[in-house]
């Protein structure tokens, strides 16, 4: 059984920094990447993600974070056609 691993102050602020534009999955391998002596899954970017208490909005592929403190991203807006 593996032991657990601290993470650095340096790996939570990437995570917080990263969060909004980047899947969970796409951000555990940035991470794998820039500390290649440390495997680092998704599952444990998505967990340390929510105890830093950074939550996405729900979906496949959103980035978008949300929270209490957080305003939600505005939606883009379409301009309307106006032939009618």
């Amino acid at each position: 059984m593996g032991r657990k691993r601290i993470w650095t102050d340096e790996q939570l602020d990437l995570i917080r920094k990263y969060a909004g534009s980047l899947k969970d999955k796409e951000l555990a391998s940035k991470l794998q990447t820039l500390y290649p002596d440390r495997k680092i899954s998704i599952q444990s970017v998505r967990k340390q993600r929510q105890k830093l208490g950074v939550l996405k909005a729900a979906g496949r592929g959103v980035c978008e974070v949300v929270g209490p403190d957080i305003p939600p991203t505005p939606k883009p807006v379409v301009p309307e056609d106006d032939n009618g």
